[in-house]
């Protein structure tokens, strides 16, 4: 079986191509991304002259990765404050939700490279019988609309989802649960729920991968967008404007 390269030499099958790479990068970015933000809790014990004597340090962890469902993560529970005994142990949770927002991204990322795989084979394969065929053009092209609206659509989703999950990752907005306390921030438990109790050093964590996750989305639905003009013009649809144009040549002026 003779392979053709031909239409990888025009914008439909060459598009085609940075489809396929690009929504790779789109998915792959944002379901391989993690972040371990933390915090530091600090307790000091002071001895009779009212200096600290001695000063221990817990850290608070949490691993940030996909679909995202931070206020449906198990609750973190290895905590005991100062080493005093509680009647159950501190637990620390997160908050927000871009579990949908994500899911919509990637999955649009997925059918993205289900599609150009196939069409890749096409063109490859059968790319006479997809020129001779006036329905498959017209096909592609209502295809690629949807996605270019998919496309945009899941970036602006996931744009709007990775701010909730900044938010929600920050150590600062974690939600202590303490005994007859209810949930307080750990800034609120910081020096004022409990004497000797401070907060230390605060990782947010980077979450540059999730931009550029997003730049790869907004790079997809601009080249979903474009592909339309060349696919419009395989159609019978130009063809026809074409013709009429050149049975209906502008009249001269007297």
């Amino acid at each position: 079986m003779e392979l053709n390269y031909e239409p990888f030499k025009e914008p439909r099958g060459f598009l085609k191509v940075l489809q396929w790479l690009f929504a790779i990068c789109a998915f792959a970015t944002t379901v391989n991304f993690t972040a371990t933000p933390s915090g530091e809790l600090i307790c000091n014990v002071k001895g009779d002259n009212g200096t600290v004597a001695n000063q221990t340090i817990q850290t608070v962890s949490h691993i940030i990765e996909y679909p995202f469902d931070l206020d449906h993560e198990e609750a973190m529970k290895t905590l005991t404050p100062c080493n005093r005994t509680l009647d159950k142990p501190l637990e620390c949770s997160l908050i927000g939700n871009a579990k949908s927002d994500s899911q919509f991204f990637v999955t649009t990322g997925v059918l993205t490279f289900l599609f150009t795989t196939g069409m890749i084979a096409v063109y490859l394969i059968a790319d006479r019988r997809y020129t001779e065929n006036p329905r498959a053009p017209v096909m592609d092209f209502f295809i690629t609309l949807v996605f270019a609206v998919f496309w945009l659509s899941g970036s602006a989703a996931w744009l709007n989802g990775l701010s909730a999950v900044t938010a929600g990752s920050n150590p600062r907005n974690w939600q202590l649960v303490l005994t007859n306390k209810g949930n307080n921030t750990i800034a609120e438990f910081c020096n004022t729920l409990l004497t000797g109790f401070e907060c230390g050093k605060i990782l947010e964590g980077s979450f540059g991968g999730l931009v550029i996750s997003i730049l790869f989305g907004f790079i997809n639905f601009i080249l979903w967008a474009a592909n339309l003009w060349f696919l419009y013009k395989e159609t019978t649809w130009f063809d026809g404007i074409m013709k009429n144009s050149s049975n209906n040549p502008g009249s001269s002026g007297v």
